[in-house]
């Protein structure tokens, strides 16, 4: 078993917790640290909104309406949180299958240990995570320079394109802060693919003829989905943003089915992508496995028709254990024929898509008022 793996814990966030004593050094409180970034991101947004009277006021979008503020701070990043738990506890738990269904034997145990290690450094590593705060500061800089920022109203309250007191805190610590979140996690999944990426190079024998077609594989794709908690933050995110949209600048729904593709699409590839890293080992073990039964079972066949048919013994065939056998052996390569290309299927890719849609149903009750929504569901049902 492994004792002590994860693609969570580490790096410059996790320190700077450490060195403010908001954690215990290897304590991990999710209800502090959401409140802690919370009282940074969204808190002075308010305070300052009250102050340059942008909260409410007559402006055409005043802070307390703009939807996709309040859910990327109040709703994504605690939920980017709240995630760290599940995610640790799928990569954990994947982890030590691999080991405990003997996957990986003692010969390639060195092998696997070594992508761990690797994991773990990643994980660890301070520059990795300076290196994407950079990445946000040097966006937020040609973005402000170049005046292209997608900021609401109350953002430039005035026609001067000054920006407003809330608005100068949201581009320079809001902002990059969330977006340094969200890079956080592309870097942790990167983490994750690279790990499995390095497994699949690892030689450990697949077991052709396991129910779950996958080589005994099967357990990677296994929904919960690794990555899922963090699909459903960015899909509530992507939800928001066009909910402004539609309120605010008159958009329908349907203006934004091509946008919805590529957002299912995303969320479908980030959960299935680092499993594919296991197809050319799953299918060269469904070729032998095909080839390995088939000589198998041709034998117990040739076996079977010399003692049955060609030399007809005494002892009669009800209650022998022979037919029974062939059978067995024929289920066997039954599921070897059908064997997946990957370690994952239908309900993998359906996961995927439901977490991606889930978030936007809501906006139907934008484009179609809830009364209009219940009067269509009863002729549909009358």
């Amino acid at each position: 078993m492994i004792n002590e793996f994860s693609i969570i814990h580490g790096g410059l966030l996790q320190r700077f917790f450490d060195k403010i004593h908001l954690l215990q050094k290897g304590e991990s409180n999710t209800g502090r640290s959401v409140l802690f970034v919370v009282a940074v991101t969204w808190l002075p947004l308010m305070v300052l909104a009250a102050y340059d009277h942008v909260l409410f006021g007559s402006i055409e979008v005043p802070l307390w309406m703009d939807f996709a503020t309040h859910i990327r701070f109040l709703v994504v990043i605690p939920l980017m949180f709240l995630a760290e738990k599940s995610v640790h506890e799928r990569s954990f738990q994947a982890t030590n299958q691999f080991i405990r269904t003997g996957l990986i034997d003692q010969n390639s145990l060195e092998q696997f240990r070594n992508a761990m290690t690797k994991a773990d450094r990643m994980c660890e590593s301070l520059w990795a995570e300076i290196f994407l705060f950079v990445i946000v500061l040097m966006g937020v800089y040609f973005k402000v320079i170049q005046n292209e920022l997608d900021i609401s109203t109350w953002y430039y309250p005035w026609s001067d394109s000054r920006l407003s007191a809330p608005g100068i805190w949201l581009v320079f610590v809001s902002l990059p802060l969330f977006q340094f979140l969200v890079l956080r996690w592309i870097w942790r999944w990167l983490i994750w693919f690279r790990f499995l990426f390095l497994v699949s190079k690892i030689k450990f024998r697949l077991y052709p003829a396991h129910p779950d077609k996958a080589g005994g594989l099967g357990f990677l794709g296994e929904p919960p989905l690794t990555f899922g908690p963090i699909t459903l933050a960015l899909g509530v995110l992507f939800a928001a943003m066009l909910a402004n949209r539609m309120v605010y600048l008159d958009y329908q729904l349907q203006d934004h089915l091509g946008l919805i593709g590529l957002f299912v699409l995303m969320v479908i590839f980030i959960n299935v992508a680092p499993l594919l890293v296991f197809g050319l080992k799953i299918n060269r073990a469904r070729r032998m496995g095909i080839f390995d039964y088939s000589s198998l079972i041709i034998q117990h066949h040739r076996e079977f028709d010399d003692k049955w048919i060609e030399h007809q013994p005494q002892e009669g065939l009800l209650g022998s254990s022979d037919p029974s056998s062939g059978m067995d052996l024929s289920g066997q390569y039954d599921f070897i024929n059908q064997m997946r290309p990957f370690p994952f299927d239908l309900r993998t890719m359906l996961a995927s898509l439901v977490i991606s849609v889930i978030p936007i149903l809501p906006l139907f009750a934008i484009e179609f008022p809830i009364v209009q929504l219940i009067g269509m569901l009863v002729k549909m049902l009358v």
